[in-house]
């Protein structure tokens, strides 16, 4: 859903860019701030990935490109 809800504002932007330019050019006064005209993304709150994650996540990587993940061995 939040990447259909970010498609929708930057089509948005860019119409709103659109006739911004437009209304700007055929005026001779000056034009609304372009960022009045916008739409603002919503900042989502990023959650910092554990090592764990990280792990898990190149792990698959690895299956999905055919490797063979291989278990820590230890070195003496």
């Amino acid at each position: 859903m939040s990447g259909h809800q970010r498609r929708l504002i930057r089509e948005h932007n860019e119409r709103a860019w659109s006739v911004w330019t437009a209304e700007a050019l055929r005026r001779s006064k000056k034009p609304p701030p372009l960022r009045r005209l916008q739409a603002r993304m919503p900042r989502e709150p990023r959650k910092r990935q554990s090592w764990q994650d990280m792990k898990a996540v190149a792990k698959l990587l690895t299956q999905a490109f055919g490797g063979q993940v291989i278990a820590k061995q230890d070195v003496s």
